[in-house]
């Protein structure tokens, strides 16, 4: 697992306890800085390697550079998961984060979110495969073992979609305006 520095502390925490049961060994690369990160996987010869991002980091307010991330997944056959939690709905022409801004989604392999931030919902996602999603239902204990998402959330959350889908970016103008906002007052 090849891990930002600043990211969040759930993928922190995440990336520690998937290392811990896996066995797997954990490498945080600096901040932001690609020719470490490659150092990294070029020395590593796991047979499988998993490169983890915040696509827009919250405390500092600075994006992944997510072209380069697809670069060097593609160059070490790696996966990549960009989390797009303060992202969704607020980057790309239809809200769907720093990758699709950058028009690089599709070469991203797992996109994880919330639905607490932009959405004002609750829970989150997980944009992948169907042989991603199949290993996430059957192997993932805390969504097995959890609750349902409350109707009133879902519902929620499904109609901002639909408003997202059907009106180019909105209401991601809107929240990008907040983030501009938030960020020059900072």
């Amino acid at each position: 697992i090849f891990s930002d520095a600043l990211n969040h502390a759930s993928i922190v925490d995440g990336a520690r306890l998937a290392a811990k049961g896996a066995g797997a060994q954990l490498h945080i690369y600096r901040h932001r800085d690609l020719r470490h990160l490659s150092s990294l996987l070029s020395a590593s010869a796991a047979p499988r390697k998993l490169i983890v991002s915040d696509s827009l980091f919250s405390m500092d307010g600075d994006e992944a550079d997510v072209l380069g991330l697809v670069e060097l997944k593609e160059q070490h056959g790696a996966l990549l998961v960009l989390d797009e939690a303060h992202a969704t709905l607020a980057y790309g022409p239809t809200g769907g984060g720093v990758a699709e801004a950058h028009g690089v989604a599709a070469r991203v392999d797992v996109h994880t979110g919330n639905l607490s931030k932009a959405f004002g919902a609750h829970g989150g996602f997980v944009g992948c495969s169907e042989q991603v999603q199949r290993l996430l239902i059957s192997t993932g204990r805390p969504g097995i073992y959890s609750t349902a998402l409350p109707a009133p959330a879902v519902a929620a959350a499904a109609a901002l979609c639909r408003m997202g889908s059907s009106r180019r970016g909105c209401p991601a103008p809107r929240t990008r305006a907040l983030l501009m906002q938030s960020r020059d007052t900072a």
